[in-house]
């Protein structure tokens, strides 16, 4: 019960923040965001979710000192959902990879990258639109309502970021999210 209680308050919460966008109304409350708080954060929230599954977590870049003028918790969502995508859809016994680097012209990414199944070139722009899903989740059965990356696209335009997500079938996606030099502190 708790756990179904969860994910539809997960639900409930990506359908309020995917509004609130589409409505402009979500506001940045920016501050000063050290990059690798964030990314230590969005570990942190994932729970035991990758232990179940056999799933290695590698952090990188967190000796870097990137930091972004931002909203947290925008930047925390967008961590949050990408990790959490990659470690749903990453078969038991993989690798998912949380990082960031700082660009020759100051900007900085934020990335996550899978060994997972990867994701046709079809279905690449499919899945960035509100509630569609990859063909992956009816084989692996994994739950979820389509928000996630749709979210991540709007929270990265907010940002005057760019969002970019890559895959190889039977190779792995990356998805990587590219902060303009104009936000980094």
């Amino acid at each position: 019960i708790h756990d179904s209680g969860i994910h539809l308050l997960s639900i409930i919460n990506d359908l309020l923040d995917l509004s609130r966008i589409e409505a402009g109304a979500w506001l940045l409350d920016e501050e000063d965001v050290r990059v690798s708080k964030a990314i230590l954060d969005s570990r942190a929230m994932l729970g035991t979710m990758p232990d179940e599954k056999g799933i290695e977590i590698v952090l990188e870049g967190l000796d870097n000192s990137a930091m972004l003028w931002a909203d947290k918790r925008a930047i925390r969502q967008i961590l949050l959902n990408l990790t959490t995508n990659a470690v749903r859809y990453t078969q038991a016994g993989g690798r998912v990879v949380i990082g960031c680097t700082i660009g020759e012209g100051g900007s900085v990414s934020l990335y996550v990258e899978d060994n997972g199944p990867g994701i046709t070139p079809e279905e690449l722009t499919k899945i960035r639109t509100p509630f569609a899903r990859g063909r992956a989740h009816e084989t692996a059965a994994v739950p979820g309502t389509g928000l996630g990356l749709s979210i991540v696209d709007a929270l990265a335009d907010l940002h005057s970021a760019r969002f970019d997500l890559t895959s190889e079938p039977g190779k792995g996606t990356r998805a990587k999210v590219v902060f303009p030099p104009s936000r980094t502190v």
